[in-house]
Order: C-alpha cells, then structure tokens, then sequence
C-alpha cells in the first residue's frame, strides 16, 4: 500500500528499501501496522489463494 500511495521506487540492487518511515506515517494514518501487515503475509489463508 505504502508503494501505492507514496509512488515508492525502491532502489534496484541487493540492498532492502526500508518502508519503516513509510509504516509509521500509515499506522499515523490508521491503516494497519507493519505487524499487521507481517502477520497478514504469513497467514496460510492467504497461501491458499496462490495455488
């Protein structure tokens, strides 16, 4: 979402872009935390929609 609303263009390499500023100000916002968003990518309901 964060890559959504900001139009992020993260840095191409092996270096991670690093959303957290980008988190704090959408937790700011009263959309869901980067935890949130954590325990949302690694809940199987969501794994069982890819195959």
């Amino acid at each position: 979402m964060a890559d959504w609303i900001w139009d992020l263009e993260p840095c191409e390499g092996d270096e991670d872009f690093d959303y957290t500023p980008y988190f704090q100000k959408l937790t700011e916002l009263d959309f869901a935390s980067a935890d949130d968003y954590q325990r949302d990518l690694d809940d199987e309901k969501w794994l069982e929609l890819d195959g």
